[in-house]
């Protein structure tokens, strides 16, 4: 193991690996101009995801829609998705610039080079996708944070040296990682539409880069600590996973952005909870996310019980 006493590091052999990572980044960059056709139309009448992967989809609500109204619930809940990944990719460069002002120094060169190179990605990813909710006429989802989400959330944006950067790096990594898992399962299958589709592989292409990264330093630095070192970590960590996986089963705002009177109020509680508990959500979720939920596990950084979601205020990094 390389620099156990630097602020982030990696065995020789993930050196390698993140090394190799660097050049293919820079042999093929996402340029925005190209990445997708944008002087296409979007075809608003092709579904955005598979309708099975509905957040009300199984239920007495989903029956009770028309056609139309299906679809349009299904773009709606794609802006949300699009919109999740604008909250983390403008949320992560500013952290992760600041990591290398104050530890750049100390930093193996390739993780420094790669963290900037992430950076980066991100940046141009955010652009991608405020061009595309733009293009497709969507709404940008004000993203809600859950008492254990917002606490991380917080502690990040406006602290973030008041942590061991592979808070960071992990916090990044358990975000990207749940939202590119539920981006590919809904999307990657024939019947999609076409721009949309090819914009969620396009970007899966970076973001698997991205994960190996995350992945790759936080088993290193855990394989590393002790007990001790470890706990604060898992503490902080585990209320706000399981608010993470719940968030993707349903987001309240749907209800004021629909052209039609959608059939659960944001207020009722009851009929959410019930959504989010839905035999479809919790197959969907036990789906998606097993490739995540049995690494978090194997780090004992899942919590016992997922707590179910209320309606705690909505706040937003989102502008």
């Amino acid at each position: 193991m390389a620099a156990l006493n630097a602020p982030l590091f990696a065995s020789q052999e993930n050196l390698h690996v993140i090394n190799s990572m660097i050049n293919t980044s820079h042999r093929s960059p996402m340029l925005l101009g190209d990445v997708l056709p944008w002087d296409e139309m979007i075809d608003r009448s092709a579904p955005p995801k598979l309708a099975s992967t509905s957040w009300i989809y199984g239920t007495k609500y989903w029956e009770q829609l028309t056609e139309a109204q299906r679809l349009e619930v299904l773009w709606l809940e794609n802006a949300r998705d699009v919109s999740f990944f604008i909250q983390l990719e403008q949320f992560l460069p500013p952290m992760y610039m600041s990591y290398l002002t104050a530890f750049g120094a100390a930093l193996a060169p390739e993780i420094e080079e790669y963290m900037m190179i992430f950076a980066k990605e991100e940046i141009v990813h955010t652009q991608m996708f405020r061009r595309y909710l733009e293009k497709a006429n969507l709404p940008n989802f004000v993203i809600p944070q859950r008492p254990g989400f917002a606490h991380v959330m917080h502690t990040l944006e406006h602290s973030p040296r008041s942590l061991p950067p592979i808070v960071g790096v992990m916090w990044t990594l358990v975000l990207e990682w749940a939202a590119e898992l539920n981006a590919v399962h809904c999307t990657q299958v024939d019947g999609i539409e076409p721009i949309t589709k090819q914009m969620f592989w396009a970007h899966h292409i970076d973001e698997v880069r991205h994960i190996t990264f995350g992945r790759r330093l936080c088993e290193d630095y855990f394989t590393s600590k002790s007990v001790e070192e470890l706990t604060p970590i898992r503490n902080l960590f585990k209320p706000a996973i399981g608010d993470v996986l719940e968030e993707f089963k349903y987001t309240e705002q749907i209800s004021d952005l629909t052209s039609f009177e959608f059939p659960i109020h944001k207020t009722d509680l009851a009929a959410i909870r019930a959504v989010r508990a839905s035999e479809n959500n919790t197959r969907l979720n036990a789906v998606r996310f097993k490739e995540i939920i049995d690494w978090l596990t194997r780090l004992d950084l899942m919590p016992e019980r997922i707590v179910p979601l209320g309606m705690e205020p909505v706040s937003s990094t989102i502008n």
